[in-house]
């Protein structure tokens, strides 16, 4: 009996004994669905995590388990994959139950009016900052799925190289650091408008061009073919090549012009691109050129290259390539 009382004794000063310790540094369950946030797949996003480390179970939260999955897909990621990543990063002891998680992207959808809004900032970026537009929608979505999060850029990309008006088949990709989630397409026809030189009194042929035949006016651009000028002063006292009819743009090619430049000289080329201003020198023409005309150049940097540009004035073109 006094020995019984001894061990209730003990037992109350030192209390029951202590539930055995975990033998796992993590336990981890998987759900059986998840939405991510792209570009990629975290751990603690497709799982919870027991752990008393509060270092380790950042790591576990924050631990790469694959890209996100485009957003018309989903992405199965399996306990066996995941166990094989957790050995490889060096993680020991973890638990983990479930068997596998159905991942998706986490989206948000864009609307047509807004398709309409980013589609027209782009095209006005594209061209000059004295060009107006009028953007007729052919073809577009009425919505459009896209990624949440705040590194999502839309990348917006034309069929071909040619100027940026008339009918154009645009193509929109959605990308979170260069990873392509999601593309919609959509036809449009962009009018033109600028400040140019216009006729405004018929020219006959052999007839000298003066101040009361041109005005200039804000006008349609669209068809232009790149020779209209924008400033007629260097083309009054030029003879009509043939009738010039009210309306009609003013374009060099109607006019008999000196030849600016001659075949087999050597000259410079202004090549602009966006911001970016760089003089090409020594570039042998392959042909003659009057004042607006395009003419083929040798590349003095790569001679088995062409390049084309517009004639500014006396040995001197221009190729602007944005």
């Amino acid at each position: 009996m006094k020995s019984i009382l001894t061990f209730l004794t003990i037992l109350f000063i030192t209390g029951l004994p202590a539930e055995a310790a975990s033998p796992y540094n993590a336990i981890i369950r998987l759900s059986d669905e998840a939405s991510v946030q792209a570009p990629l797949v975290k751990l603690g996003e497709i799982a919870s995590i027991e752990c008393d480390d509060r270092e380790l179970e950042h790591r576990l939260i924050n631990l790469i388990l694959s890209k996100a999955p485009k957003i018309s897909s989903n992405n199965t990621i399996s306990a066996y994959t995941i166990k094989n990543i957790l050995k490889k990063e060096g993680f020991e002891k973890i638990k983990l139950f479930g068997f596998q998680t159905e991942v998706k992207t986490r989206a948000l959808t864009l609307h047509r009016e807004e398709l309409k809004e980013k589609i027209e900032s782009w095209v006005q970026n594209e061209l000059d900052s004295g060009t107006s537009t009028e953007i007729s929608f052919k073809s577009l979505a009425s919505r459009w799925s896209i990624p949440e999060g705040e590194n999502v850029e839309i990348r917006i990309e034309k069929k071909g190289r040619r100027e940026l008006k008339g009918h154009e088949y645009l193509t929109l990709r959605s990308l979170c650091d260069d990873q392509v989630f999601s593309s919609t397409h959509t036809r449009i026809h962009i009018a033109l408008f600028q400040e140019t030189a216009v006729v405004v009194k018929p020219l006959r042929k052999g007839e000298v061009l003066t101040q009361k035949h041109v005005k200039i006016q804000r006008t349609d651009v669209t068809d232009a073919n790149g020779m209209e000028t924008k400033s007629y002063q260097d083309l009054l006292g030029k003879i009509a090549k043939h009738d010039i009819k009210v309306g009609s743009l003013l374009s060099v090619n109607d006019f008999e012009l000196p030849i600016l430049i001659k075949r087999g000289t050597l000259n410079r080329i202004v090549i602009i691109n966006g911001p970016v201003r760089m003089n090409v020198t020594g570039a042998e023409a392959l042909q003659n050129g009057k004042a607006g005309e395009i003419v083929m150049f040798r590349n003095p940097m790569n001679k088995r290259e062409n390049l084309h540009a517009k004639v500014m004035k006396e040995g001197v073109a221009l190729m602007k390539l944005r």
